[in-house]
């Protein structure tokens, strides 16, 4: 795929210190190697070669590890925020360091399997500027749940009150240059700040069923940690 991707891995990640170490979360091991190096395989074997590591939290260990991304078949460039700008801010920094449009953006602590190129059309086909992988979970509680029009529109990113089955956004999206110039120039979120502005027409819901797993969590971060199959047959059964 001829496609730029951002990931997000400069989080503090306050919530999993207790098992990260003062690791970055993406750094965080499953089966012997950082989280953030299974993700970044899964966008090579995918056809992804552009990856622009949005950094921010002990960047040094993120960068000391990928260097320029050769190894992984890919070419890596860095995008370091000084001071903590959220993941609106973070974002739309690294989005300078891209040249073309779709960018194909994504959390560093989450993985969602998804037909990337699949998404692509998708993403083409509805003429969007916001494209967001959705997640079949069995229980939304935890992370809110998202409703869609008949037409696959983005009518509403609801709080973490909703339990049972349902779709959630799983940090993936394929965004045109209009979302970069949405996102004030200052520390924002995202998720808070950013998303609720494309609902009504901006945004569409590509769903699919493939595994998803947030580390955002001790307890899902453990879970993964003692049984990581599923997830390293999703990045694609070449982990060795």
């Amino acid at each position: 795929m001829d496609i730029s991707v951002v990931v997000l891995v400069g989080g503090l990640g306050t919530r999993v210190r207790e098992v990260s170490g003062g690791l970055p979360k993406p750094m965080m091991p499953v089966a012997g190697r950082p989280f953030l190096e299974h993700v970044l395989r899964y966008l090579a074997l995918s056809g992804i070669r552009r990856i622009v590591l949005a950094t921010g939290y002990k960047a040094e260990l993120v960068e000391e590890h990928f260097g320029d991304g050769v190894a992984l078949g890919l070419h890596v460039t860095y995008s370091c925020e000084d001071e903590p700008l959220g993941t609106g801010g973070a974002l739309s920094k690294a989005c300078e360091c891209v040249g073309d449009w779709p960018v194909l953006a994504l959390n560093g602590d989450s993985f969602l399997e998804v037909d990337l190129p699949a998404m692509l059309a998708f993403h083409t086909a509805h003429g969007k500027p916001l494209s967001v992988a959705l997640a079949h979970v069995k229980d939304t509680g935890r992370f809110g749940r998202v409703r869609l029009d008949s037409t696959g529109g983005i009518v509403a990113f609801e709080e973490k009150t909703s339990a049972g089955p349902g779709l959630v956004n799983g940090g993936v999206y394929l965004m045109e240059r209009e979302v970069q110039l949405r996102i004030p120039v200052q520390k924002c979120s995202f998720e808070r700040d950013v998303l609720p502005s494309l609902l009504g027409g901006g945004a569409v819901g590509f769903v699919t069923s493939g595994f998803f797993v947030d580390i955002g969590v001790p307890a899902d971060y453990r879970r993964l940690v003692r049984s990581p199959g599923t997830f390293l047959r999703a990045i694609g059964g070449r982990q060795r």
